[in-house]
């Protein structure tokens, strides 16, 4: 039996520009050129979680649970426990919030410990955007692969 997996929504006319516009960033410390990028990856990946998708015939155990903990509980009914991932896809979600959508506090500690996880203090931002792209193409693998060999026809669009 072969069963449909939509993980992610297709993006919207308006929203193709995101997937169109993802690059490396051209200088290696362009704040500008990077929270545009984060911003995208986060539109692309995190905010198109096909949520309804994720969760039919699933059990999620979280309280008022969004996109990210729908997946987490999508995997765990597959019997994947893929924690590295989970934790990949919140910090960018708390970069994306920490940094891009809000105002920076540097103070806060959810913006410590991303800013930690991502190694803002050792690596420019060029080599950290390179190693969020990194760990998206081996997420994307990872779930296809893993969720193909048990048998499920995955859809990421």
């Amino acid at each position: 039996m072969v069963l449909s997996v939509d993980i992610f929504k297709p993006l919207c006319k308006e929203d193709e520009h995101y997937f169109k516009a993802l690059h490396l960033l051209t200088t290696s410390s362009n704040n500008k050129e990077f929270e545009e990028q984060i911003l995208a990856l986060t539109k692309i990946f995190i905010d198109s979680l096909n949520e309804q998708s994720l969760v039919v015939d699933v059990v999620v155990e979280k309280p008022n649970a969004k996109g990210i903990d729908k997946l987490e509980a999508f995997l765990k009914s597959k019997n994947l426990k893929i924690d590295e991932m989970i934790t990949f896809f919140r910090n960018l979600q708390q970069l994306r919030s920490s940094v891009v959508a809000h105002r920076m506090s540097p103070n806060r500690k959810e913006t410590k410990r991303v800013l930690k996880y991502f190694e803002y203090d050792s690596k420019s931002l060029d080599s950290i955007l390179e190693t969020i792209f990194n760990n998206l193409i081996i997420s994307l693998n990872t779930l296809r692969s893993v969720l193909i060999n048990q048998g499920h026809e995955v859809q990421i669009k």
